[in-house]
């Protein structure tokens, strides 16, 4: 997609059990110039490789993402913690030049997720957007690898500013949630919700109140 190329909205449902599928909102190469992707929905299948860009593979020049929705499959039996069923990046593998992810909301299924709200690499002045992240019971073993929290003069600053979803939980206040210690070298730490379900965050610096969505 290229000049002022602008995406549909579309909606994809992967197929079968036992597939694998990979899914480009709008363009399966290169998004650029003043393009602009529409507002698509990813839902993946359960015990399936899923694989889903909300947008492209790479966005640079002007390109701007949309506003997606990616949801990972829902496995009938669970995976071991090592293993990703679904991989949820909301815009692109890439996002270079002047390039600006979309405001977007990743949806863990029962499955295990590796989610990006943005993009694995971000160059240059690149930036994302101001993501979802959105969690329930029984979501498996689960990965955020760019939580945003919009904290300047801290690497990360270009993932915007993200959001963590747990009001499906029933989690009402910050104090209700068991998050281990932020480490300071690896950028980490650990929500567990339950047995069987939690997320590792990679994020700026330690989680917040106000980094959260709760039950009202």
């Amino acid at each position: 997609m290229l000049d002022h190329a602008r995406g549909g909205d579309d909606i994809f449902t992967a197929g079968g059990a036992g597939g694998s599928y990979t899914f480009y909102g709008d363009a399966g190469g290169e998004m650029s110039g003043d393009a602009v992707g529409g507002n698509d929905t990813f839902t993946g299948h359960g015990d399936s490789t899923n694989l889903a860009y909300g947008d492209a593979l790479t966005m640079s020049g002007h390109a701007q993402g949309g506003d997606d929705i990616l949801m990972g499959g829902n496995d009938l039996t669970a995976p071991s913690a090592v293993t990703f069923g679904n991989v949820l990046i909301g815009d692109a593998e890439t996002i270079a030049g002047h390039a600006h992810g979309g405001n977007d909301t990743l949806i863990s299924g029962t499955g295990n997720d590796d989610m990006f709200g943005d993009a694995k690499t971000i160059l240059e002045q690149g930036c994302g957007g101001n993501d979802s992240f959105v969690f329930s019971s029984n979501n498996g073993h689960d990965r955020i690898e760019d939580f945003g929290q919009g904290v300047h003069g801290v690497t990360g600053l270009n993932w915007g500013t993200d959001h963590i979803d747990v009001s499906a939980l029933g989690i009402h206040d910050f104090s209700e949630l068991i998050i281990s210690a932020f480490d300071p070298v690896t950028h980490e730490s650990t929500i567990t919700f339950g047995t069987g379900n939690d997320v590792v965050v990679h994020s700026q610096i330690a989680l917040m109140q106000q980094n959260f969505v709760f039950a009202p």
